[in-house]
């Protein structure tokens, strides 16, 4: 639960996501993100069956994963003389096979669930519009 605040709490503070949700109390705690984040939560939660909500988190790592190996890609091409604190085992090759990999588990699942893909199109859709 407490994950996904300090992602738009992220998001915001780099200018992704709305402004308020930079907000924190004494804490550090996120406070306008966390609230936020309870609400989704709560109304997933409400609507819809424990299937259902596994199936959503499994569509939204996916998506999560595979951008984060597209993401290696690009910064290492765009970036060749940053400092590599360690190095990717067999990269390029590992990384792309993985992207590979990934991208054919994500078409599996939406062949397996066109439902919650639809979902998840129309959750990043409304995502991209309030940043």
């Amino acid at each position: 639960m407490m994950i996904p605040p300090r992602i738009l709490f992220g998001l915001s503070r780099d200018g992704f996501f709305v402004q308020q949700g930079t907000a924190v109390n004494k804490g550090g705690t996120p406070v306008v993100a966390l609230i936020l984040s309870g609400v989704i939560s709560f109304v997933l939660i409400i609507g819809g069956s424990f299937q259902q909500l596994f199936s959503l988190a499994s569509f939204m790592s996916i998506v999560v994963m595979g951008l984060s190996f597209s993401s290696h890609i690009k910064l290492r091409k765009s970036e060749p003389d940053l400092p590599r604190p360690y190095l990717a085992w067999g990269y390029p090759w590992t990384t792309i096979l993985v992207l590979i990999m990934t991208l054919g588990l994500f078409f599996g699942f939406a062949l397996g669930d066109p439902y919650n893909l639809i979902l998840v199109i129309v959750w990043e859709y409304f995502r991209i519009l309030l940043s």
